[in-house]
């Protein structure tokens, strides 16, 4: 065991004048250090390790925390866009009261003549955006409807129209700030 000694000068006198036991605390205190290395080495894996499962931790904490405020501007956005749907609905056979009784008034009883059928089949096909068949809007047949009649609908097709104007530029500004709240939880 000695004999290694010689080629290393630093170590072979100790050894030599002390005998095993400088050599014995060579070996001890390599012994320690080695192990003191992989103690560290240990000790900086687990500290990795921790930081590793609090960042993950986090990570899942915000990813919740963005579900949750999607999944709440989503509810919203249903939850509006059902209210805005209803409205449509009991807005769609709502007759303006107040525009169609003024019918009278501005068709008195003396003008009320009927109307032919090619005026109805030419306002349906025009409601439908349909092309007009030649015979129906050539039909010169009386009606039993009244020019007061196709004055309500005219008037009732226009409420109509603006009912569901407003309604969709009140659609087109949610969706434009769903979009803009989308936005800012991307940045």
């Amino acid at each position: 065991m000695i004999a290694f000694l010689p080629a290393i000068p630093w170590l072979a006198e100790p050894a030599v004048k002390y005998g095993g036991s400088a050599l014995l605390i060579v070996l001890a205190l390599s012994g320690t250090y080695i192990k003191g290395r992989t103690d560290g080495r240990i000790l900086a894996e687990a500290s990795i390790a921790e930081q590793k499962l609090e960042w993950q931790s986090k990570v899942i904490e915000i990813d919740r925390d963005n579900k949750r405020q999607v999944d709440l501007i989503a509810f919203n956005y249903r939850k509006t866009v059902e209210t805005l749907e209803d409205q449509i609905e009991k807005l769609k056979n709502k007759k303006p009261e107040v525009i169609t009784k003024t019918v009278k008034v501005y068709i008195p009883r003396e003008v009320d003549y009927p109307i032919p059928e090619g005026f109805i089949s030419l306002h349906n096909s025009a409601a439908l955006g349909t092309i007009l068949d030649e015979e129906i809007s050539t039909a010169s047949n009386i009606s039993d409807k009244r020019l007061s009649d196709a004055g309500a609908v005219v008037a009732t097709n226009y409420y109509q129209c603006n009912v569901i104007r407003e309604r969709l530029i009140a659609l087109q500004h949610i969706v434009k700030t769903f979009q803009d709240k989308q936005q800012e939880l991307i940045k």
